[in-house]
């Protein structure tokens, strides 16, 4: 995915943010149904898209590593550190969890 702004930042979703996606998706069909799936996957990736647009939106957080940021997304947190011309989504995690766990070494 790219800025549609004309910035040359590129967004690298992690195997662990890939898996939160699916674990989402599962969830909200499981819960809601097929209908909800859809309409949360527009939220979310309305939210991946401002992440790329501005990347400098995101807020530091005290549960999760200083390198990285958190974007709301819906009832989820989109975690992510930019480099250069990447955004590196590391994690997209719902807003109730215990993000230290998921950080501990």
């Amino acid at each position: 995915m790219k800025s549609s702004h004309g910035h040359d930042y590129v967004l690298d979703l992690s195997e662990e943010a890939k898996s939160d996606l699916k674990d989402i998706q599962k969830h909200t069909f499981i819960t809601y149904g097929e209908d909800p799936v859809y309409k949360y996957q527009v939220v979310l990736d309305k939210s991946f898209q401002t992440v790329l647009d501005n990347p400098a939106l995101g807020h530091s957080r005290s549960d999760i590593p200083p390198l990285y940021k958190a974007y709301q997304a819906g009832q989820h947190i989109i975690i992510c550190r930019v480099e250069e011309s990447k955004i590196y989504v590391v994690r997209v995690l719902h807003g109730s969890m215990n993000f230290t766990d998921k950080f501990s070494a």
